[in-house]
């Protein structure tokens, strides 16, 4: 895993291998650093263009047509207060069905914001409204991709260790 990783994220992983004094991790880090800089630059595709291609190849009619069969919606505002305690009161909220810029409005925002996240995680991903986002980095470089998710489970760490459940 680390050896996909950039030189500015293994710096970062770097660091805190010294802190926690884990130092055959650093030894390790340092030759990959000095193997990265040795190696020639290659091309990467920027983050503008990888999401100019998304949004272009992306079928949001289809996801239109299925979010409006399934008749799914999102908030588009909510107007709420404070009550004397300091809890939170729904005042209104603004229902709608998306339309299809709106979609690409927000894909674009989850993959913009998903290109900025820390880049010492080799997987970053935000989701919302069916979309999710993800940013991987492989061998130094980031690639976007997203994706529309109708329905998805999955067991956390300890469900899967629970041998009652």
């Amino acid at each position: 895993m680390l050896e996909d990783l950039s030189i500015k994220s293994l710096r970062g992983i770097l660091l805190k291998a010294l802190e926690k004094e884990e130092y055959e991790k650093v030894g390790y880090i340092k030759w990959l650093i000095n193997t990265k800089k040795n190696k020639p630059e290659t091309y990467s595709m920027d983050m503008d263009k990888q999401i100019n291609i998304i949004l272009d190849e992306f079928d949001f009619d289809k996801v239109a047509n299925v979010m409006e069969y399934l008749q799914w919606t999102w908030v588009k505002k909510i107007n709420f207060s404070k009550n004397k305690d300091g809890g939170v009161i729904v005042n209104s909220m603004v229902i709608t069905q998306p339309s299809v810029d709106e979609l690409k409005k927000r894909a674009y925002g989850l993959l913009k914001d998903v290109w900025m996240c820390d880049e010492c995680e080799p997987i970053s991903s935000v989701s919302t409204g069916g979309f999710n986002a993800e940013r991987c980095i492989y061998d130094g470089k980031k690639q976007l991709s997203l994706t529309f998710i109708l329905s998805e489970w999955c067991l956390d760490y300890d469900a899967v260790r629970d041998s009652n459940y």
